[in-house]
């Protein structure tokens, strides 16, 4: 799905990646956060690359619990 999404977002902005993705996870409670956390936006990631070869991501989280 993520990766769908980035290349619609891609198509109406010059082939381009967000500057930021904001992703709102409901339901984890804190014995599950880091499997979250290394699950999830792992994958976000892969499908960035996936999309765009030469990028660079910085990992910024921040977690409201």
């Amino acid at each position: 799905m993520v990766s769908q999404l980035l290349q619609l977002f891609a198509g109406n902005h010059g082939n381009r990646l967000p500057n930021k993705i904001v992703f709102y996870r409901d339901g984890v409670d804190e014995g599950q956060y880091q499997k979250v956390l290394d699950n999830e936006v792992t994958k976000i990631k892969n499908a960035c690359r996936s999309k765009f070869l030469k990028i660079t991501i910085e990992n910024n989280y921040l977690a409201v619990i």
